[in-house]
């Protein structure tokens, strides 16, 4: 089975590339774009000094300046107390070595600090790590996003589904969510969540899950690709009461979704929540940076839907807490990262492993919004041959819901330019009485170092802004994710870590500092605004000196777009204005007719996405 390609001329990013390293090159864990080698004990990409913790300065607790506990931080993985103060603070749970929650104990399990520590206990990762539990799930619905006055875009673009190996059978797309074959219960909620319409990539994955097909979906950025395979994966293990509910230390959940960040784990898995509630499904979720003794007490009741970062997945696996021999769904969300040289290898141990099901006996889903080539070529190896190919629109498109503006700057101008745009922006949003911002803008930077700056420079400037990149620790990431959200801080500043996935309401404008080195990781940025057929605004700044290699790819995504595109980049992809628009090369947008027409099997067959 040939899967050529989706016709997209760009080579993949490469996890490594830029400042979004990936499974320890140059840094990081599995599930951490940005995070430093962790030297120490404390693993999943730790950010460690060198000592036994995580974070550590080289002390026995991380973040320490090098003392047992004396004014050391928390923060360690691993050591003499996972997360704790130093050796004895702040712990509730645990000896030398234990994961444990809050601090994770030495001498003194709930303590109030270590040796000669000023008291106050750790803990704060495992405080931080309840967070995403501590959020009544009736209270998530308050955080949809409702579908906006350009909902009905989604419905201009063309939908193609080939089907393989489908020995004649035929799979009709459901016009409107009582078509779904949902349980009652899970209908209710999905109305509860503000889904009125399904999308078209709701109205074909669907039905195609329920009837039993593996399925590669590519559908644009806010498109409700989540949806998709959440709610008939739910459905279909409610309604065969098949459920790993029993209380367990050691959980084997029937469906496992995986994802490349935390923070898309965590949105995941509150999506879950909110369509799983006053269910008898219960969703679970790992990612690192946090106590692994909580998340495993977390688990204890139940879990019919694993959500997971990789890393953070395969530790329990090998620690016996979570068995993989009843999955029936295998879900990569955002796939071409989860196939790229990044997570490639983890992804192959995870389906490789002797008790994982194998893919005749269940079903692999994959979604994005982009799938380079050599992503393209590995898919195949992971799907049964009865599988169904989705394309809505144009593959590796933006959002037609997102107007695109570039300004041409070059790296001094920058600051006074990002300035002058916020200003804009903070003067033109809506404040509540709660003097929360119901508006919001991500400014996207290339490097973490650069992050720290554009924070400083704005801290200066008065306006307020939070940041998120992988040297930040879990928590602080919670936090202001948190703070972003809400409102409290209408500016978040962020690497790639933050590029894909996250669905957060009333971010009205992307600012891409920096562009990125790859047209896929521009289309993920981009789409964090003009969600669900909300407007959105993308501004990017262009210097020709570091961003004429994207000018050719940015060329093609706006006349896709149907945008006007500024002379200076087409000048920078070297063409003129009669040259024709020369982007991605070998891009089709007719990729896929060849994928097994006819339900015929799809071996040799051309441009194959």
């Amino acid at each position: 089975m040939s899967l050529g390609g989706f016709g997209r001329g760009a080579p993949p990013s490469g996890f490594g590339a830029g400042n979004k390293a990936g499974f320890n090159s140059g840094g990081g864990g599995f599930g951490d774009e940005a995070a430093k080698p962790s030297n120490g004990f404390g693993g999943d990409g730790g950010s460690s000094g060198g000592g036994f913790g995580g974070n550590s300065g080289g002390g026995f607790g991380g973040n320490s300046g090098g003392g047992f506990g004396g004014n050391s931080g928390g923060n360690s993985n691993g050591g003499f107390g996972s997360n704790s103060n130093g050796f004895g603070s702040g712990g509730d749970g645990g000896g030398f070595g234990s994961g444990g929650g809050g601090g994770g104990g030495g001498f003194g399990s709930n303590s109030g600090g270590g040796f000669g520590s000023g008291g106050g206990g750790g803990g704060l990762e495992v405080a931080e790590a309840a967070d995403a539990e501590s959020v009544d799930a009736k209270d998530l619905y308050k955080e949809t996003i409702a579908q906006g006055a350009l909902f009905s875009k989604f419905f201009e673009a063309e939908v193609h589904l080939v089907l393989n190996d489908a020995n004649g059978q035929k799979v009709k797309p459901i016009d409107t969510f009582d078509e779904a074959n949902l349980t009652p219960t899970l209908l209710a909620n999905v109305k509860k969540a503000g889904y009125n319409l399904p999308t078209p990539i709701q109205r074909q994955g669907i039905p195609l899950v329920n009837a039993g097909f593996d399925v590669m979906a590519c559908a644009q950025t806010g498109s409700g690709k989540t949806a998709a395979f959440l709610l008939p994966i739910l459905s279909k293990l409610l309604s065969e009461n098949d459920l790993s509910t029993t209380l367990s230390p050691r959980q084997s959940p029937r469906a496992l979704i995986v994802a490349p960040t935390r923070e898309l784990a965590t949105q995941i898995y509150n999506e879950g929540r909110k369509f799983a509630n006053d269910t008898m499904a219960k969703m679970g979720i790992l990612y690192g940076g946090t106590s692994v003794q909580h998340q495993k007490s977390l688990l204890m009741g139940g879990c019919t839907v694993l959500v997971a970062t990789v890393g953070r997945l395969h530790h329990f696996i090998n620690e016996g807490i979570i068995g993989i021999d009843q999955v029936r769904f295998l879900v990569l969300d955002e796939a071409d990262r989860m196939l790229d040289m990044g997570f490639e290898s983890e992804i192959r141990k995870l389906v490789d492993h002797p008790d994982m099901p194998g893919k005749e006996n269940r079903q692999t889903l994959m979604f994005s919004a982009t799938f380079p080539d050599t992503v393209q070529m590995l898919a195949q190896e992971f799907l049964n041959s009865r599988y169904g190919f989705i394309r809505v629109g144009i593959l590796g498109a933006a959002n037609s819901c997102i107007t695109q503006d570039f300004v041409e700057v070059d790296s001094y101008g920058k600051k006074d330019k990002l300035l002058e745009l916020l200003k804009i922006d903070l003067g033109s949003y809506k404040v509540t009485d709660s003097s929360l911002y119901e508006q919001k803008t991500i400014v996207f930077v290339q490097m973490k170092r650069t992050a720290d700056v554009v924070a400083s420079l704005l801290s200066t400037a008065g306006l307020s802004s939070t940041s998120i990149h992988g040297d930040r620790l879990q928590n602080q990431r919670e936090e202001a994710l948190r703070d972003f959200r809400n409102g409290k801080c209408p500016i978040l500043i962020a690497t790639a870590v933050a590029s894909r996935g996250l669905d957060i309401r009333g971010v009205d404008h992307v600012i891409n500092y920096d562009l990125p080195s790859e047209i896929d990781e521009y289309v993920h940025r981009i789409g964090r605004t003009g969600r669900v057929g909300n407007p959105g605004r993308a501004t990017s700044f262009y210097d020709a000196s570091t961003d004429s290699a994207l000018a050719g790819s940015l060329v093609k995504i706006m006349a896709d777009a149907e945008q006007i595109l500024p002379e200076f980049i087409k000048l920078g992809a070297g063409i003129g204005p009669d040259t024709g628009y020369g982007g991605r090369t070998a891009f089709d947008d007719h990729a896929g007719d060849q994928w097994g027409s006819s339900g015929d099997n799809a071996a040799g067959a051309g441009d194959a996405w």
